[in-house]
């Protein structure tokens, strides 16, 4: 319940300084830290499982996939 809370109350906060550009930049920020929480933490935790490449591969196609329904869904909304 802590986090809808939150949300509701950054949005009554933030909603007078929201603009598209704002919310692209805070997106791009948002995906930045997830790439690095990736590659910096999931990453060397995943070779010790798994001592060759397949998990680069996975990460590397998981991206790929993220991107593709990303532009399919920004393509379907228009």
């Amino acid at each position: 319940m802590a986090e809808p809370a939150g949300a509701l109350l950054g949005m009554l906060v933030l909603a007078p300084f929201c603009s598209p550009m704002l919310l692209s930049l805070s997106f791009a920020f948002v995906a930045g830290i997830m790439i690095f929480i990736s590659f910096d933490e999931l990453l060397p935790l995943s070779y010790e499982y798994r001592k060759n490449h397949i998990v680069v591969f996975g990460i590397i196609l998981g991206m790929l996939v993220m991107f593709a329904s990303s532009m399919l869904l920004n393509n379907f909304m228009k």
